[in-house]
């Protein structure tokens, strides 16, 4: 935890970028909301425990990076809310750091041009951010073989 400094990236990113966006919103109407899950490594996970998610499925819990399934969550509650664009932030995992390493965080996004415009808004405040591609040859890997 000690060396984690970069824990609360994400999430401070993500308040930058909407505070940026709506002082120079250009759809008064427009509404834009922040999401940020911390997820708390004193109650992780243990390999076999089975957790519920809060769109009501189960999973069973085999790799204790939970900060996935705390992300899942999160991404569920925003769907609930409405969201209609979701840009995810990720900064510590180590395909972010292999990507940008300690510099950068990676945007991930399921509107391409909500993504683009948030990297840009980020790129005017000086926080870098990669816009990491959501490619459809994803899709296949992303789905799991276990039975629902």
């Amino acid at each position: 935890m000690r060396h984690m400094k970069r824990d609360m990236r994400g999430g401070a990113v993500t308040m930058a970028a909407i505070r940026h966006r709506s002082a120079r919103s250009q759809h008064p109407g427009a509404c834009c909301h922040g999401c940020h899950r911390e997820h708390d490594r004193r109650l992780a996970a243990k390999p076999g425990d089975v957790l519920n998610t809060i769109n009501g499925l189960t999973v069973e819990v085999d790799n204790t990076d939970a900060g996935r399934l705390t992300l899942a969550d999160a991404i569920e509650y925003a769907k609930l809310q409405g969201a209609t664009r979701i840009v995810d932030l990720a900064t510590l995992t180590g395909a972010v750091r292999m990507m940008v390493g300690d510099i950068a965080s990676c945007a991930f996004g399921n509107n391409d041009d909500f993504t683009k415009l948030v990297v840009e808004t980020g790129d005017s405040q000086a926080e870098r951010m990669l816009n990491a591609p959501m490619w459809k040859d994803y899709d296949a890997s992303n789905n799991t073989d276990m039975p629902t």
